[in-house]
């Protein structure tokens, strides 16, 4: 019989050399019959794992453990620009100063987020190709792949 252990690390942490530690009333843990030594062999937890568990009786019980990350709960812009003017962010206003004579109507963003998805006025963004009037404030809405957003509120003058 396999039981199965679900672990949760912090997003971005990576499972690929992972060192367990753990409490056992075996007599001692294999993985793929190397020998595993508590709170000092390195695995790779990219892909479930078995533990096989070895009982001084000779018997063996399996363990999948398989470990995972958290979600990115990050919503934010990083970088921002309007047709190669970059903007400056501060907290969660972003202001772009275009030469004098540009028309305002009609400006495409391009951005680093950090986010899963922006929006404009319920409208999805593409990076570089969406088309916005900033005639007047823009409120981008960055979403995050847990949900949560942010709200961006772009302001552009011309001099």
């Amino acid at each position: 019989m396999e039981s199965e252990i679900t672990i949760t690390l912090p997003f971005g942490v990576p499972r690929n050399s992972l060192v367990a530690a753990y409490a056992t009333s075996g007599s001692f843990l294999t993985i793929n019959n190397v020998v595993q030594q508590n709170g000092f062999t390195l695995n790779n937890f990219s892909n479930p794992v078995i533990y096989t568990v070895h009982a001084l009786d000779g018997s063996t019980k399996n363990y999948n453990v398989i470990v995972n990350n958290a979600q990115n709960t990050a919503n934010d812009i990083t970088y921002f620009s309007l047709n190669r003017v970059q903007g400056i962010i501060n907290n969660n206003q972003i202001n772009v100063t275009m030469p004098i004579g540009t028309n305002l109507n009609a400006l495409t963003a391009t951005y680093v987020t950090t986010g899963v998805s922006i929006k404009v006025n319920g409208v999805e963004q593409e990076n570089a190709e969406t088309v916005n009037n900033f005639s007047s404030p823009v409120q981008y809405t960055v979403t995050s792949a847990t949900g949560t957003t942010k709200i961006y509120t772009v302001n552009v003058t011309a001099q």
